[in-house]
């Protein structure tokens, strides 16, 4: 089983597109295929603002609070974040605007399940629909009253116990 929440569910459906039996099952989770037009030219702006950013704790502590992470996890994210050079932050930004859903997804065998969130902004749910209706056995999944990643971030324990039913079918 393959597995991504946002930028790692893109890694993902690109994994599944170059290997069609690469694996059984897939979860592909608050992926955004419509990033706004015009961003991409800022990304060395960002990056580089991004990665000042993150040596200050309170920037990494609400930024972790936004995406739904636990607190007890926040030491290891500011730690992760504050190790990534602002090369890196401009290549990944980059590469989350440069995504386009690969024709070749559609030969994927995988099983895929696609979670979003019901409170996710539209762009997730329209990507969520493309993605169910290029891979031939996927089905889309909303989780009511969720925020980006919060279902799995936040609620492990109901996160697996979906898992462990789509593995069983």
């Amino acid at each position: 089983a393959l597995g991504g929440l946002a930028f790692g569910a893109k890694i993902v459906l690109e994994v599944l597109s170059k290997n069609s039996n690469i694996a059984s099952y897939a979860i592909i989770e608050s992926v955004d295929l419509y990033p706004t037009k015009g961003l991409s030219s800022l990304a060395p702006k960002v990056a580089l603002s991004i990665s000042n950013l993150t040596k200050y704790r309170w920037f990494t502590s609400r930024q972790a609070a936004a995406t739904g992470l636990p607190k007890e996890l926040n030491t290891r994210y500011h730690e992760t974040l504050k190790s990534i050079s602002s090369v890196s932050f401009e290549h990944y930004i980059e590469e989350e605007y440069k995504f386009t859903l690969p024709p070749t997804l559609k030969n994927t065998s995988a099983r895929t399940l696609i979670i979003f969130g019901e409170k996710e902004p539209h762009n997730t749910r329209l990507s969520a629909r493309l993605i169910n209706e290029t891979i031939p056995y996927s089905q889309m999944y909303q989780i009511l009253g969720m925020t980006h990643g919060q279902f799995s971030l936040q609620h492990p324990h109901h996160y697996v116990r979906l898992l462990k039913r789509l593995f069983r079918n």
